[in-house]
């Protein structure tokens, strides 16, 4: 039997599911850093600074900004994963200008009537009164990143750093289609526009299907979901592809959650475009661990660039991933905050990584236990009532622990 993403059982209060990891992302505290300016730029480069401020702090003048194909710079020392996109980010607009302005649903399956709605160009669409346009990209080997506007003629409904919206993409290296719920982090320029970054996790993309379909199918019918359906759970053995360094994503927008991620309250799409990306690689470190301790768990490998760090664990004996959590210790001693709910990936940010301490927890442990400091674990310096660091404590507590260093 072909297993499809609708064969999956799904939660029937989907409207439900949103709010809550919505209301999770919102409760995130989020470490904030205070950026010094180095001195002795020099009278142009501080006029340079001065004006920048100036354009972005005034509205009037922003509005004459071009903000298509600079919004990484302006938002990629704001977002969670930070640091210089800008920098090695891929302009779309050039793209088009390449492939001769080919529009970006084109090579995509026959449109329905609904889908009829969105036809600007290759990477401007407009539906519902809102257009959507992207404006430049940068992948590398553990996510995807699209920087994007969002604009409509009456008042922009979005106001927060977070939104949510509801996406199918289907990868030229994976036959199948994604089923996706990411978030777009960004700000409201001014009352008609919102921009932001959209991150797809690109080891999210590689499953294929089932290893075994059989033993998934015996085992939902053990759970009574019904004839022809099928059980996945952290554990089942799935068929994976490889990313390639170059690869084509149709990504459809179905859906703009409005008012803070509320589904009550959403702006319907379509809005289809077709990406040709190119995976830059020349700044990732891959550390190949395989490493196991005698109670079956480990680390498969470590994989770090300029941007974030990903950690791969590996379970035998029984042990299982969603028994265990990882807490990742820079150079400092300080804990490293995951983002989007993904806590394997942590953002680099300004962080000493050239020396981290990975530990896996047990995870009521850390979740009733030693976790209960939350942000303020960030502090190195901070202690128990007993008098110990977190990486002490981390030292007695975990059940798997590893030191990884970089050059």
């Amino acid at each position: 039997m072909d297993m499809r993403f609708k064969d999956i059982p799904v939660p029937e209060e989907l409207d439900r599911v949103v709010e809550e990891n919505m209301k999770k992302i919102y409760a995130q505290k989020k470490r904030r850093r205070i950026k010094r300016m180095a001195t002795g730029f020099g009278t142009v480069a501080a006029v340079f600074i001065f004006g920048i401020f100036f354009i972005m702090s005034n509205p009037a003048v922003a509005a004459k900004f071009p903000v298509i194909g600079h919004i990484f710079e302006m938002l990629q020392n704001e977002n969670d994963f930070s640091g210089d996109f800008s920098g090695v980010s891929q302009s779309l607009a050039e793209q088009e200008k390449v492939s001769g302005g080919e529009r970006g649903e084109a090579k995509q399956e026959e449109q329905t009537e609904e889908d009829s709605a969105a036809t600007d160009s290759a990477f401007s669409q407009t539906a519902n009164g809102i257009t959507v346009t992207l404006s430049e990209v940068y992948c590398n080997e553990q996510a995807l990143y699209i920087s994007l506007e969002m604009k409509t003629e009456g008042t922009m409904p979005l106001q927060g750093k977070y939104q949510q919206i509801e996406t199918v993409e289907k990868y030229s290296f994976n036959p199948e289609k994604q089923n996706s719920m990411p978030i777009i982090e960004g700000k409201r320029l001014d009352e008609h526009t919102y921009v932001g970054v959209l991150r797809f996790d690109l080891n999210e993309k590689t499953t294929a299907g089932l290893l075994d379909e059989e033993a998934a199918m015996e085992k939902a019918g053990e759970m009574g979901l019904g004839e022809g359906m099928v059980y996945i759970d952290a554990d089942t053995p799935m068929k994976t592809v490889e990313i390639p360094d170059t690869f084509t994503l149709q990504l459809k927008i179905k859906k703009i959650f409005l008012e803070d991620g509320r589904p009550t309250a959403n702006q319907k799409g379509p809005w289809k475009f077709t990406l040709h990306v190119t995976k830059n690689t020349k700044d990732t470190q891959t550390i190949e661990l395989n490493d196991i301790n005698e109670q079956g768990i480990g680390l498969e490998k470590v994989v770090k660039d300029r941007f974030e760090m990903t950690i791969y664990d590996t379970y035998e004996k029984g042990n299982s991933a969603a028994d265990y959590f990882p807490v990742i210790l820079d150079a400092d001693g300080g804990l490293m905050s995951s983002a989007y709910g993904n806590v394997n990936t942590v953002p680099v940010q300004d962080r000493d990584v050239s020396r981290v301490d990975i530990y896996l927890v047990d995870y009521i442990k850390w979740m009733d236990e030693l976790g209960l400091r939350g942000e303020k674990w960030e502090n190195p310096d901070m202690r128990t009532e007993d008098g110990r660091t977190l990486k002490e404590v981390l030292d007695e507590e975990a059940a798997y622990h590893k030191e990884v260093k970089f050059e």
